[in-house]
């Protein structure tokens, strides 16, 4: 006779920003198994943090209003780093199943419109390619959107907003 051994699972999921930048998607990526099956499962939750620790959102992620694990977060109206926290709830855990987990997101699409928008800009206009403090500025979002990135990488939530705000601080200054 053999015996069935409870095979844990962990709690994983992926970020995804939409390409109009006004959403984005957190798709749950566990790997579950008998008998942890999602039907095993009371619910699940997502926990949104600001770079400062406020919490930006808490959403009800539950298995039978999402039963294709993907959840649209919409109304995002900038650039933001999140700081977000699954939790999966289960009446009886097993013993070795981890269910939490947190990942950085630096949400960076209207950045990225804001230099593509630049770079258009120096294409109407030439002669923003002798305007040094523009070109500066147009070479400080890149290096910004890969620093705001990198820190979402190391789990450094606050790294990441700071950059993203040093790359809104040019585009809303773009005059100065």
């Amino acid at each position: 006779m053999l015996k069935r051994y409870k095979m844990p699972i962990t709690a994983s999921f992926t970020a995804s920003q939409s390409s109009d930048c006004t959403t984005f998607q957190v798709t749950d990526t566990t790997n579950y198994s008998a008998p942890e099956t999602k039907a095993s499962m009371t619910s699940r939750y997502l926990y949104l943090y600001n770079a400062d620790g406020t919490l930006y959102k808490t959403v009800d992620f539950s298995y039978s209003t999402y039963p294709t694990d993907v959840i649209t977060i919409t109304g995002i109206d900038k650039d933001y780093s999140f700081k977000i926290n699954m939790e999966i709830i289960r009446p009886t855990p097993v013993v070795g199943s981890v269910y939490t987990a947190t990942r950085v997101v630096a949400l960076t699409c209207y950045s990225k419109v804001a230099f593509f928008e630049r770079q258009n800009k120096m294409v109407i206009e030439p002669s923003l390619l002798d305007n040094t403090a523009y070109l500066k500025d147009s070479m400080k979002i890149v290096l910004d959107i890969e620093a705001a990135n990198n820190a979402a990488v190391d789990s450094d939530v606050l790294n990441a907003q700071n950059a993203i705000d040093r790359i809104k601080f040019i585009t809303d200054n773009d005059g100065l």
